[in-house]
């Protein structure tokens, strides 16, 4: 779906889902229309990512909640590249996570009951409960 041409649809058709308002916003129902205006995509992002809604929860996540409001062209891949810049969120990625040791998962068994496993939980603090 072409933006321009259907704004050039809509300014000679009633039938256009898109509606322009007085103030020069293109509208198809409650979703804003952004055309070429970096500046106004950056604010954007920049709001919503220092909106406690969706902070530091990834790329993904940030469009769900953006697309509900606005739309332009390439969204998905400038809002992964303006994630891509923050340095929190490059941190508590789970490649940059540390493993913890002594933790090995168990062989998947063949047969329900072939193995039977037991837990021991050591050295706990000393509390009253």
């Amino acid at each position: 779906m072409n933006v321009l041409r259907e704004k050039d649809k809509m300014e000679g058709s009633k039938n256009s889902p898109f509606r322009m308002s007085e103030n020069g916003i293109i509208r198809m129902r409650n979703i804003i229309y952004l055309l070429d205006n970096r500046d106004l995509k950056e604010e954007i992002l920049k709001k919503a990512y220092e909106s406690k809604l969706v902070i530091h929860q990834g790329s993904t996540k940030m469009y769900r909640y953006l697309k509900i409001f606005y739309w332009w062209l390439k969204m998905k891949n400038e809002i992964a590249e303006f994630m891509a810049k923050c340095a929190l969120c490059q941190q508590v990625k789970i490649e940059h996570q540390i493993l913890v040791d002594g933790l090995q998962p168990l062989p998947i068994p063949k047969w329900k009951w072939k193995y039977i496993t037991m837990n021991f939980v050591t050295e706990l603090s000393k509390s009253k409960k």
